[in-house]
């Protein structure tokens, strides 16, 4: 399971500095473990055709085209349409081909039904549910009610400022190391300079002034009951163990405190969300000598090490190593920090599914529409690889004659695996064009399709997705 850390982007003078430390973005991680190596589907835009719909666009269950037992809604389409432009000729046009393909496209998903494909997608559709029912815990937190001292907490976060420097090191032993040598009076600032894996600060760690209320809730934790000049207990955040050092806190004048009530209510319930997902994540309680030892290198991990505990629970559940090592070697040959921060993301993404799954969270209809449109999605995905993919891809031989063909394009003494991927996806593409091709003509000759034509031409483009 691949999944996104809350994150706080801080508004400083210097945002690519700051955001560029203190965001984690899980989007490098998601590429580098993706389990199935995605082929660029061509004519059909998958990403877009199954996507769900926003909250701006009304629903419409006007049925504009039926396929087979299936329908395609108003709502469907317009909800994936690009915004209008002055050329409303066009977006007709494209509105129609975006059509076409949402029919070859629920068509390639009856296919997949017709093939027994359900069964196989099983273990794909359960990872990505996951991140569905934990977009669905978020939603659940959003509604959580605001009060008056939680405005007010959020004035006093958003309009204090406060001047930090930042110490981030890369294991838990070098961490332990530089909190003996804190305690013993070594100058933070120094310390910075020995230890520290951020290069995006200034000298000795310097951060700035950065408005408290968007510092990361780990560390404004850490900063409450600071003193100026005093330095945080270690911080687990992320890849890092962190130190914080407080240098200077103020609070802005009154006259220019310029944020509506309003738009305080709204930041004050992202921040409780923001929270209410943070506290099930702390849950977690880590052995971090024993995430840093199945991380590092899981090749020498031993059969004797498999009971060695990782992660617990207050409520007694264990994590050991031997459950966790087939899911860290299929990360590959990684930085060890890239591994470490995978697997705290796996193990604690799995506590906040359960809880979305104890507050019956999969039950409501948004899950239900979502899960079948995500459904047919990795369908889809899976029916086209199979029968297109599969008589699209060249065979090495192929891949070697066409290279030796072609100097003047290929001018190296010989092909590395990076020039095979590139001969073997300019190989690949007309034939995927020819075979989808086929195959959509092939299922629109048997299907039975009905399009309103008329309901179809008077879809304006103020109904499309703004």
């Amino acid at each position: 399971m691949r999944r996104r850390v809350f994150q706080v982007r801080i508004p400083d003078p210097r945002p690519a500095l700051i955001s560029g430390i203190w965001t984690l973005t899980f989007g490098l991680y998601s590429v580098i473990f993706s389990f199935v190596k995605k082929t660029a589907i061509l004519f059909l835009l998958t990403a877009a055709l199954f996507c769900g719909r926003g909250t701006s666009v009304k629903t419409d269950t006007r049925v504009v085209a039926r396929v087979n037992s299936d329908v395609i809604v108003a709502s469907d389409l317009t909800g994936i349409m690009p915004s209008p432009t002055s050329d409303t000729q066009a977006w007709q046009q494209s509105k129609r081909r975006l059509l076409d393909q949402m029919i070859d496209q629920k068509l390639i998903v009856q296919l997949g039904r017709e093939l027994g494909y359900l069964d196989s997608i099983s273990a794909p559709l359960e990872k990505h549910k996951a991140d569905l029912v934990r977009t669905e815990l978020q939603q659940y937190a959003r509604g959580l009610p605001v009060s008056g001292p939680d405005v007010a907490r959020e004035s006093l976060l958003l309009y204090t400022s406060v001047h930090l420097k930042l110490m981030e090191l890369p294991t838990y032993d070098t961490a332990q190391t530089v909190q003996m040598l804190l305690k013993n009076g070594v100058p933070f600032e120094s310390l910075v300079v020995r230890y520290s894996r951020s290069k995006l600060g200034g000298p000795g760690g310097e951060m700035g002034y950065v408005p408290l209320g968007r510092v990361p809730p780990e560390i404004a934790s850490a900063l409450a009951n600071l003193k100026p000049g005093g330095a945080t207990d270690l911080i687990f955040r992320g890849i890092y163990y962190d130190f914080v050092k407080l240098e200077d806190r103020h609070l802005a004048p009154a006259e220019s405190m310029t944020i509506k009530h309003d738009q305080l209510v709204l930041s004050a319930r992202a921040r409780k969300a923001a929270e209410f997902v943070q506290e099930i994540r702390n849950r977690v309680q880590y052995d971090e000598r024993a995430l840093d030892f199945l991380t590092t290198n899981p090749d020498s991990v031993k059969s004797s090490d498999s009971a060695m505990v990782v992660a617990r629970l207050p409520d007694g559940y264990k994590t050991r190593v031997g459950s966790l090592l087939p899911t860290v070697k299929s990360y590959g040959d990684v930085f060890p920090s890239v591994r470490r921060r995978a697997l705290k993301e796996d193990i604690e993404n799995d506590i906040l599914e359960r809880e979305a799954l104890r507050l019956k969270l999969d039950k409501t209809p948004d899950y239900q529409a979502q899960l079948k449109r995500l459904t047919d999605r990795v369908l889809y995905e899976f029916c086209f690889d199979r029968q297109v993919n599969a008589r699209s891809r060249p065979g090495d031989s192929e891949v070697t004659a066409y290279f030796h063909e072609h100097p003047e394009t290929y001018p190296a003494s010989e092909l590395t695996p990076e020039l095979a991927a590139d001969i073997r996806a300019r190989l690949m593409r007309p034939r995927q064009q020819e075979n989808v091709a086929k195959l959509a003509s092939e299922l629109r000759a048997k299907a039975r399709i009905s399009v309103d034509d008329k309901l179809l031409a008077a879809l304006k483009p103020e109904k499309a997705a703004k």
